[in-house]
């Protein structure tokens, strides 16, 4: 059954306003907002000089893409708008996991500038706290051009084992530019090798109206347009234009209309038309112009480079959309993962590439191509092959649901509750028996027979006959299992997850292969195992499963993510009845060590003992034993009863940590990443240690945290009773928020904010930190010393795992508190803070390697992140 989607309709019908509407699944309106349309107020010469150097092809820095991206999409949305599309799109793609189109319609004929604006380069803005959103190549949503005007076209029925016939046609006038057109039919070629279902028609070159129509006799479902195209001046209008090639060789412009009129002897499906390499700049803008056209005569699909690509650029749009067509995708879907096919390569969005493929689309739900298959190796979505259902298995099917539901009222009253269908009016024949006989058929050419047994499954889940057949015919790897999973993988924390998949590889196929050692992101991963990598076993991709089963081993405590990933691998494997792959001997590969350096400070009277262990990554399967620090600096102990190193001071506790850390490194040379973790008492949180303590490198001495991550916690945490309480519950009242909450609003709700000196009544606070899972001080902290350990006695009392303060006044232009809460994300918030922490320990990092830190916020900050789950461990090191 095709995944449900909502939609999102932008129409842009003056200059005034821009009018949205809003459909659900069952395509029932949702309302109708409107906003202003801002495109006066952000056409800034700044955008204007993005936009030309987009035409000119010199942009060549995501930072910039991402600046008229973002300006694109405030000329649209404006705040009323931008809220109510971040509701939409969090309820639609986070909540319900389904699919959201985005339809822009404009009125080109109105007005040409602005339907002329690459809007395929929007990006969301960062303020929408969703992350980083282009709005073009994100899988989760689909982006097009449709107007609301136009009649919707139908879909073109396939025959039994049809193929889609693509038509290459080439336009190369003798007086214009040659035409590079062979690195495109290559790639169609292979494509045509590779997929059983695309066919390639020969060439058609040169292009004149006659060479069309004959080709046009063979019905091409896609008509793929090579050739040169200008804007040329009509009656004070900018109308585009395509040079076709006349009898003696040289172009024969034509405008859309005679272009369209071509398609009365045959109206493909899908038309593409492509600006050669090396064609006049305002050649791809003819072509869109022309596309706009062509579409409103009644072609089903219109996809045109906006600007003109290299032919490998090209090659690998039509190459990708083209096989998602084959697959039964729908055209918008398919022009996507095409535009996310050309992101994900070496241009990614520093250059006009992944902006450039523009489609407009009749097709109301996208699936242009209906195909009749049997037993095909299609996609793996598609039931009929992931149920192998031959006549015996319909017949077994059919058996199973007999005696599940003996009666034909009782199957009648099951599919009206679980699918909501008539059974009457969608069954034909004459008995019970027939009736689901000529069901299993309808269902199975749908797609649907997958939905069938999960329903009836559900009504009777106790039927031995429903369990047997579901056991011996479902147990193929689906896109059910992929889409769990890619969900649980976004909450992990990505290096994590690229470590993983890294050890996946087979040996070797990284290596002088930049693609494949270095994903951008998890879709990027699970494409490159599925398609390149997949170690199949029939038809399950084993390497997939590998990955989760090497995530799934670096599980910290009751960690909520590691969790669900531990149910996802059980369920699978028990419904594929497959075993886990035998990773246990692997070697590990230190080179990726992510190492601690432990060191608790004990307040002595007027002295400090420090006691010291090293955690050779706490990833590691089974893990190492620890470091300790008499084995790193070789001594033994004057007093037998007690551990560590004696300091008299604690400005001294420096020099000593300046020696540990020097053995460390000798020592283990492999570990490139260590963090340092000092547990302190609380009344010495206040210190500026940052500053404080430093070590000396080969040259100088310098401050710890510029040279390694840097995190200071409470002793109390590990030594006191009520502070690990505290702490637990605080770091549950986390995990929940997280975990049922999407609104970055009720995280912000969840973070107590200090400010003014009249408001801190501390025993009042602590209490509140209660409710709280952090706090935040915007003013600076008091520098009476009782005053300080108040304030640090009540982040231990509320138990809060995250808090914020400020050593000393910050200079206005940090924006202290907005430099803050744009760290109080769901994105850093995840994965066991862990990203919290490196953005902090970064900030710290990067302020001390300026001249003057104290202009930088890094120096004035103090954090505290603490996880209960690392406690124990840290015990348990304490002990031994």
């Amino acid at each position: 059954m095709p995944k449900k989607y909502y939609t999102y309709h932008i129409r842009v019908a003056n200059y005034e306003f821009v009018q949205v509407e809003k459909w659900n699944d069952q395509n029932q309106s949702l309302g109708q907002p409107s906003g202003k349309f801002r495109y006066q107020e952000k056409l800034t010469e700044q955008i204007k000089e993005l936009l030309q150097i987009s035409r000119e092809n010199q942009l060549n820095d995501a930072s910039q893409s991402r600046l008229l991206g973002e300006a694109l999409f405030d000329m649209l949305f404006d705040d009323v708008l931008l809220h109510d599309f971040v509701v939409f799109y969090n309820e639609v793609v986070q909540a319900k996991q389904q699919l959201l189109r985005v339809e822009l319609d404009i009125d080109e004929r109105i007005m040409p500038e602005v339907a002329a604006l690459p809007w395929e380069f929007m990006c969301v803005p960062q303020r929408a706290n969703l992350g980083t959103i282009w709005i073009a190549t994100v899988p989760q949503l689909v982006f097009s051009r449709r107007r609301s005007q136009w009649i919707p076209a139908k879909p073109i029925q396939l025959n039994k084992n049809e193929k889609l016939r693509i038509a290459l046609v080439v336009s190369a006038p003798a007086n214009l530019g040659s035409v590079d057109y062979q690195p495109v039919e290559t790639a169609l070629e292979k494509l045509a090798a590779e997929a059983q279902q695309v066919e390639l028609l020969p060439v058609v070159n040169p292009a004149n109206p006659e060479t069309i129509d004959a080709v046009l006799t063979k019905k091409p479902h896609i008509f793929h347009f090579i050739g040169h195209g200008c804007l040329k001046n009509e009656n004070n209008q900018q109308v585009g234009k395509i040079a076709l090639v006349e009898d003696w060789g040289d172009a024969m412009w034509v405008d859309a209309d005679y272009f369209g009129e071509l398609f009365n002897q045959h109206r493909p499906g899908v038309v593409m038309l492509q600006a050669c390499e090396g064609a006049m700049l305002s050649a791809s803008q003819a072509f869109v112009g022309v596309a706009s056209s062509v579409v409103q005569q009644n072609i089903p699909v219109v996809v045109a480079m906006q600007y003109e690509v290299s032919n490998s650029t090209a090659s690998r749009f039509a190459r990708r959309f083209y096989a998602q067509l084959a697959q039964d995708d729908p055209v918008d879907i398919a022009a996507q993962y095409g535009r996310r096919t050309i992101a994900l390569n070496a241009t990614q969005y520093r250059k006009r590439d992944f902006a450039t493929p523009v489609i407009f689309m009749r097709v109301p739900d996208g699936y242009l191509f209906k195909a009749e298959r049997e037993n095909e190796n299609v996609s793996p979505s598609n039931d009929s092959h992931n149920l192998e259902l031959t006549g015996s298995v319909r017949k077994q099917l059919r058996e199973a649901l007999l005696d599940a539901f003996p009666t034909e009222g009782n199957f009648e009253m099951m599919l009206k509750e679980e699918l909501d269908q008539d059974f009457n009016q969608i069954a034909r024949g004459e008995s019970y028996e027939q009736k689901l006989f000529y069901l299993i058929q309808d269902l199975k050419a749908k797609n649907q027979i997958r939905e069938l047994i999960n329903a009836v499954r559900r009504a009777n889940p106790g039927n031995i006959k429903l369990l047997n057949f579901s056991k011996n015919y479902s147990n193929h790897f689906t896109d059910d299992n992929l889409s769990k999973l890619k969900l649980i993988l976004d909450k992990i924390d990505f290096k994590l997850v690229k470590d993983a998949y890294l050890k996946t590889l087979p040996k070797g196929a990284a290596i002088d292969n930049r693609e494949v050692s270095n994903p951008k992101d998890i879709e990027s991963i699970i494409q490159i195992l599925l398609k390149d990598y997949p170690k199949t076993n029939s038809d399950i991709p084993t390497s997939i499963i590998e990955l989760a089963q090497r995530l799934a081993n670096q599980k910290q405590g009751d960690d909520r993510k590691y969790q669900d990933l531990e149910n996802w691998l059980e369920q699978v494997i028990a419904k594929l009845d497959i075993k886990l792959p035998d990773i246990s001997k692997e070697e590990y590969d230190y080179k990726q060590l992510q190492s601690y350096l432990l060191i608790i400070v004990y307040p002595e009277s007027k002295n400090f003992r420090l006691e010291a262990e090293f955690i050779l990554d706490e990833r590691q399967k089974p893990q190492p034993e620890p470091v300790h620090l008499e084995e790193l600096l070789n001594f033994a102990h004057e007093d037998n009863d007690r551990k560590g190193i004696l300091c008299d001071s604690f400005e001294k506790i420096s020099e000593q940590l300046d020696r540990i850390i020097r053995a460390f490194i000798d020592k283990h040379p492999e570990v490139l990443d260590l963090t340092i973790e000092i547990f302190l008492s609380y009344k010495y949180l206040s210190q500026n240690i940052d500053e404080l303590w430093k070590i000396k490198n080969d040259f100088k001495y310098i401050t710890i945290v510029s040279e390694f991550n840097f995190i200071v916690h409470p002793i109390e945490r590990i030594t006191g009773t009520y502070s690990l309480r505290n702490l637990r519950q605080g770091w549950n009242r986390l995990i929940v928020t997280l975990n049922e909450n999407h609104s970055q609003d009720i995280i912000m709700k969840k973070i107590k904010p200090i400010s003014k000196k009249d408001e801190r009544n501390w025993s009042k606070i602590a209490n509140d930190l209660k409710e709280k899972i952090g706090l935040k001080l915007t003013s600076p902290l008091s520098r009476n010393s009782k005053d300080q350990e108040i304030f640090f006695q009540t982040i231990l009392s509320g138990g809060v795992p995250i808090a914020f303060w400020t050593r000393d006044e910050t200079p206005p232009h940090l924006k202290l508190e907005e430099q803050i809460d744009c760290h109080l994300t769901i994105d850093c918030l995840n994965n066991n803070l862990r990203k919290l922490i490196d953005e902090i320990c970064r900030i710290r990092k990067e302020a001390y390697c300026e001249e003057n830190p104290q202009n930088y916020l890094g120096y004035h900050l103090g954090f505290l992140c603490d996880n209960p789950h690392r406690i124990p461990k840290i015990k348990n090191l304490k002990l031994k």
